[in-house]
């Protein structure tokens, strides 16, 4: 296995794609729902696990009204395969410059 974290401010083309299928198929929701949260001024980016160039893990950043540097974690989800296995500690301990 081959992981590595990432965090993308401002996903686009084939990441886009990747969050968004991910996001559908864990929570149910439309493409047009997770479109909407990621073009709100809140959004401020998404941590992303991978494994050989799958998106195995994700944690959406929003930030908090009216604080500088505070922010919440949203729709964070692990692909089924690959639960249990500690991806989200990867993603939690995930240094932001």
């Amino acid at each position: 296995m081959n992981e590595s974290v990432k965090f993308i401010t401002s996903p686009k083309g084939e990441y886009l794609k990747k969050i968004t299928k991910l996001w559908c198929k864990t929570f149910g929701d439309d493409e047009a729902f997770v479109s909407s949260i990621i073009a709100s001024k809140s959004y401020a980016g998404t941590v992303c696990a991978e494994n050989n160039g799958e998106l195995i893990g994700m944690a959406h950043l929003i930030k908090l009204e009216n604080k500088s540097r505070a922010y919440y974690l949203y729709a964070v989800a692990t692909a089924a395969e690959h639960r249990g296995k500690g991806i989200f500690l990867h993603i939690k301990t995930y240094r932001l410059a």
